[in-house]
């Protein structure tokens, strides 16, 4: 029963903490905001939105930062040098690898590049990731751990890459990588 709990506990625990923008378009807009779950972890003091209009070429960042102050941006597509696309894995297993697999806790940011240098961080789209064994052990000694993270990893690769693609072809600019 134990093992059946703890399956209930991760598959919760992972949906829940599943955290991504809510992209939609609205009129001829390409409208990213800032979904509920991370207004309830930082108990309504952060939020964002990102308006990109491709008819205005402009892209316009609304930020709320600790209840009240708000900031806005607005970046033309030609101040835009590329749509940048990157991942971390923020697990604690990816540092002590080496005793056992885990599961990733993914990462990924997409972010703008001007042609200044700036970047911009647009959103991050977190969640459980897939299952890594880096030890001498094989991965069918890991059978359990593999079922489960089959069962509970998120969307947040597919979701990212591609927003950071539709992104990319209505500015116009090339799809890359940050330099470390």
């Amino acid at each position: 029963m134990s093992v059946l709990a703890n399956f209930a506990f991760n598959l919760a625990f992972g949906r829940f903490f599943q955290i991504r923008p809510r992209v939609q378009k609205v009129g001829g807009e390409l409208v990213a905001s800032s979904s509920w779950k991370s207004s309830l972890m930082s108990l309504g003091s952060w939020a964002r939105t990102v308006r990109v209009n491709p008819t205005t070429k402009t892209i316009r960042i609304r930020a709320r930062l600790l209840w009240g102050i708000v900031k806005t941006r607005r970046i033309q597509f030609d101040w835009v040098e590329q749509v940048l696309y990157s991942y971390s894995d923020y697990s604690v297993g990816s540092v002590t690898s080496w005793v056992g697999g885990y599961q990733e806790s993914d990462c990924f940011t997409v972010s703008l590049e001007l042609k200044t240098g700036e970047h911009v961080k647009l959103f991050r789209f977190y969640g459980q990731g897939g299952f890594v064994n880096d030890t001498v052990w094989p991965d069918w000694m890991y059978w359990e751990e593999i079922l489960e993270t089959r069962l509970t990893k998120g969307a947040q690769e597919d979701e990212s890459l591609a927003y950071a693609e539709v992104l990319s072809q209505l500015i116009g600019v090339p799809l890359g990588n940050p330099e470390p």
